[in-house]
C-alpha cells in the first residue's frame, strides 16, 4: 500500500470538506468544470508517476545512502550529529531549495510555460494543489533526484519531505478562511491560505511574491514576502490576465505547446 499517496488523500478529503464549512471565497460558478480538469490532471500525473517513475526518488535515496554519497557524507555529519538532527536539517533544506525551484519556474521563461498551468486557476481550493503540468512533475522529480545525489538525502527523510510538501500544499491552496488569531500565529512559522493566496493574484507583483511551500521564513529572508494584497482577498482577482476563460482539460495539457507555436 502506498502510504504516502493515502495520507495525501486523507489530507485532501480534510481540506475540501474544510472550505465548506468557512471559505474565503464564495463564488465558483465553474466549479464543476474546474474539478474535472484539476483531478484530471492530478489523476494523470500519478498513474504517470506510477508508470514511469514510481519509487524512483526513495529507491535513489536507499541507493545513496548505502553508497555514503552526498554533502551529508562528504561532512562526515552522520558521526558528528544525531540523525534526529540530521533529519531537521535536511527537512530545511529541501524546503529551501523547493522554494528556489518555485522563484525559478516564475522567473525563466520555459519553466514558466510549464508553471503557468497552476496558475490559469481562476480561483483556488484543495484541487488547485494538484493542478501542475505532467512535464513539471517529471522535471521536479528530476530536480529532487539532483538533489539526492548532491545533499545524500535518506529515503525517510524524503518520504517525510514529499508528505510534508504535499499536505502543505493541498492546505495553503485550501478556499479556507482561518480565524484571524489562528492565521496570524500559524503564518509566523508557515504558509497558510490567505498567504498563498496573494500569489495567485492577477497582479504581477503579487503573483511574484510568497513562493514558499511549507516554511514562511525564505520569502521574509529573500524579500519575496508579500502580507496584504491590493484588495480583500474575498474580491482578489486570481489566475493570469492573458487567460480569462476557465480552460478545459485537454486545452491545459497543450497550453505551453501553444504558446511555443505563437513564438514562432
Amino acid at each position: 500500500m502506498d502510504y504516502r499517496l493515502l495520507i495525501s488523500v486523507s489530507i485532501f478529503l480534510l481540506i475540501i470538506s474544510l472550505e465548506r464549512w468557512h471559505p474565503i471565497r464564495f463564488e465558483d460558478k465553474h466549479k464543476f468544470i474546474r474539478w474535472i480538469t484539476n483531478i484530471g490532471i492530478g489523476l494523470t500525473n500519478i498513474v504517470l508517476i506510477k508508470i514511469f517513475a514510481a519509487g524512483i526518488l526513495v529507491t535513489l535515496a536507499n541507493l545513496i545512502s548505502e553508497q555514503q554519497i552526498g554533502l551529508i557524507y562528504w561532512l562526515n555529519l552522520p558521526s558528528l550529529l544525531h540523525p534526529s538532527i540530521i533529519l531537521v536539517i535536511s527537512l530545511l533544506l529541501l524546503d529551501f531549495l523547493i522554494y528556489v525551484q518555485h522563484v525559478a519556474s516564475h522567473r525563466i521563461p520555459i519553466l514558466w510555460r510549464l508553471h503557468k498551468v497552476h496558475h490559469t486557476d481562476k480561483t483556488l481550493d484543495a484541487t488547485t494543489a494538484i493542478r501542475f503540468h505532467p512535464l513539471e512533475i517529471f522535471l521536479s522529480l528530476g530536480y529532487k533526484a539532483i538533489l539526492i545525489v548532491l545533499f545524500g538525502f535518506d529515503m525517510y527523510t524524503i518520504i517525510i519531505f514529499a508528505i510534508l510538501l504535499s499536505g502543505s500544499a493541498i492546505f495553503n491552496h485550501g478556499n479556507i478562511n482561518l480565524p484571524k488569531k489562528l492565521d496570524g500565529w500559524l503564518k509566523k512559522v508557515i504558509i497558510t491560505p490567505n498567504v498563498h493566496f496573494i500569489h495567485h493574484s492577477t497582479v504581477p507583483t503579487e503573483t511574484n511574491s510568497n513562493y514558499g511551500f511549507f516554511l514562511i521564513w525564505w520569502d521574509k529572508i529573500f524579500s519575496t514576502y508579500q502580507a496584504k494584497p491590493h484588495q480583500p482577498l474575498s474580491h482578489l482577482k486570481l489566475g493570469l490576465e492573458e487567460h480569462e476563460k476557465t480552460i478545459s482539460y485537454f486545452s491545459l495539457l497543450f497550453l505551453p505547446f501553444n504558446q511555443l507555436k505563437n513564438n514562432k
